[in-house]
């Protein structure tokens, strides 16, 4: 930050104080020493080290300044956001049993520019879906901003009416712990391969005899093209 001495008379012992919302110095800055003086039109340029303030809010920096024999101060506010981290699911795997038990791996990613701790993952409960042994949740602990970690969990679902599973992850970022129950889509079941068998199983006798002469003429053609050739 830069304090500028605008004034026609030079000022003494500058000091730079942080102020929160409740009016009280921000401990994770503290004071700043700015310059013992500067004469008019004179400024000086400090560094504040904000990366230890995790609450979000107003900051007011106060230049604090002796002036005539007067202790005098300015203030300039600061909307403060801190760098917040987020997490998002990736390259998911899941696989359903016949006896809808569920399993998902992946990776956990943190997409913010902060980073999160305690980072706990596992299926959430609900009417179709609930977490199940062996593995109920997964920590997964710290990632930092762009990094990841992989993860994996175990659950049961309602495998004739759930189409996701709910995955709850709760991870720590700043000083807020955050709660994000993500709905993982089930994979799609398959339809059983049909061959001729399948077809034929569903057709009447003449049905199948008439589909059955469909396919040998052309058949019977080649043969006899490939005798003349």
């Amino acid at each position: 930050m830069t304090v500028t001495n605008f004034g026609n008379a030079a000022i003494d012992r500058i000091v730079l104080v942080p102020r929160g919302d409740n009016g009280t110095v921000v401990p994770a800055i503290g004071r700043v020493a700015v310059a013992d003086a500067l004469a008019p039109g004179e400024e000086a340029t400090v560094t504040v080290d904000l990366s230890t303030v995790e609450t979000a809010g107003d900051i007011d920096f106060v230049a604090r300044y002796d002036l005539a024999g007067e202790r005098r101060e300015a203030a300039a506010g600061y909307d403060f956001r801190p760098n917040r981290g987020a997490v998002e699911l990736t390259g998911l795997n899941v696989s359903v049993a016949d006896d809808g038990r569920v399993t998902i791996g992946g990776n956990l990613g943190n997409v913010g520019n902060g980073e999160v701790s305690g980072v706990v993952v596992g299926v959430a409960g609900s009417d179709l879906a609930a977490p199940a042994y062996p593995q109920r949740s997964y920590f997964v602990g710290t990632v930092g901003a762009s990094e990841f970690a992989p993860f994996s969990v175990t659950g049961r679902v309602d495998a004739a009416n759930a189409t996701t599973v709910p995955v709850r992850v709760a991870y720590t970022a700043g000083d807020e712990r955050v709660t994000e129950v993500i709905e993982v889509p089930l994979p799609a079941e398959e339809p059983p391969a049909r061959g001729l068998s399948g077809v034929f199983g569903t057709l009447d006798l003449a049905g199948g005899f008439l589909l059955a002469l469909g396919f040998a003429i052309p058949l019977a053609i080649g043969l006899l093209v490939r005798r003349y050739v």
